[in-house]
């Protein structure tokens, strides 16, 4: 992906526990979008100490090699769930590194849904080595109450910038960017599905293939009381896809629109029939025989 936007001349693939602070040029931002497995909710929750999450540290070890080469900006990103792992112990460690390198923090949220229609709340540290002015703003929405446990710190160096405040999160806008596929699910797969549904989440899925227009939803798998279920999200936004193994999402989303499409195709060509019956002298007891339903059902959907 990132080769696709930006090239790849001077994208480098490996792990960076084999990255030292020389390695890298002159810049002016390092940006950290560690691993989320051990921070998210829906993770193990072993935090900053787990294999995935933990490379955290290496990532301040060569930040700690650069030296006086230090970049002016360090910015950090990983789920929400980072604010709460380990009691916030882990949020105030990772502010802590950052301060015995000189940094001062600032620490906020964001949901992408702000800028496109995908639900994708994070979370953000944003350190630097001259730290602005602090601006104090109980209200502000970057900064909501359950973010606030690092600000009343004594023990960290933190700030907070003077921000704009965001746009008012989408609502819908996901079916607009729907590219049309054709490897749909087979039957068994779709079956899968479905059946993995909870009464709730058929409910929903049952409301949408009867509706008048074509409707698009993402769907995500959720682990309820040891099980796995596939629950689908009640709007037009697309789900936050944190793990490379969840990578199906997509297809899901697609399947739930071509059941729309079959049954609306199949609605029609129903129609179609009766009305030509009708117009060709057929009584409603056949036009019922020929669509499956009985002469009274027929004659109410149908009649003039």
């Amino acid at each position: 992906m990132y080769s696709d936007q930006f090239g790849a001349e001077h994208l480098v693939e490996g792990s960076i526990e084999d990255v030292r602070g020389a390695d890298l040029p002159d810049i002016d931002l390092a940006w950290s979008s560690f691993p989320c497995t051990d921070l998210s909710l829906a993770g193990n929750r072993k935090g900053l100490a787990g294999h995935a999450s933990g490379t955290f540290w290496q990532f301040i070890r060569v930040m700690k090699e650069m030296g006086d080469k230090r970049p002016a900006v360090i910015a950090l990103e990983n789920v929400v769930g980072f604010a709460t792992s380990h009691a916030g112990d882990d949020l105030s460690a990772a502010i802590s590194a950052l301060n015995e390198l000189g940094y001062s923090a600032d620490v906020l949220t964001l949901d992408a849904r702000r800028f496109v229609p995908q639900s994708r709340p994070r979370l953000f540290i944003v350190a630097t080595l001259n730290a602005p002015a602090d601006s104090p703003n109980p209200h502000n929405e970057l900064r909501p109450d359950w973010l606030q446990a690092p600000f009343g710190n004594p023990d960290l160096l933190m700030h907070r910038a003077e921000l704009p405040s965001p746009p008012p999160p989408l609502t819908s806008g996901m079916s607009a960017l729907i590219e049309r596929r054709t490897d749909w699910w087979d039957e068994s797969r779709t079956a899968a599905f479905l059946e993995s549904l909870s009464e709730v989440q058929t409910e929903r899925v049952e409301s949408l293939r009867k509706g008048r227009t074509v409707s698009y939803r993402t769907a995500y798998r959720r682990t309820r009381k040891g099980v796995a279920r596939w629950e689908v999200r009640p709007d037009d936004l697309a789900v936050s896809i944190w793990r490379a193994e969840h990578a199906d999402r997509h297809d899901a989303l697609e399947q739930l629109s071509q059941a729309v499409d079959a049954e609306r195709a199949a609605r029609d060509e129903t129609n179609r029939l009766a009305r030509q019956a009708r117009a060709g002298g057929a009584s409603w007891e056949q036009i019922g025989r020929a669509t499956g339903m009985s002469r009274q059902a027929a004659h109410e959907r149908w009649r003039p």
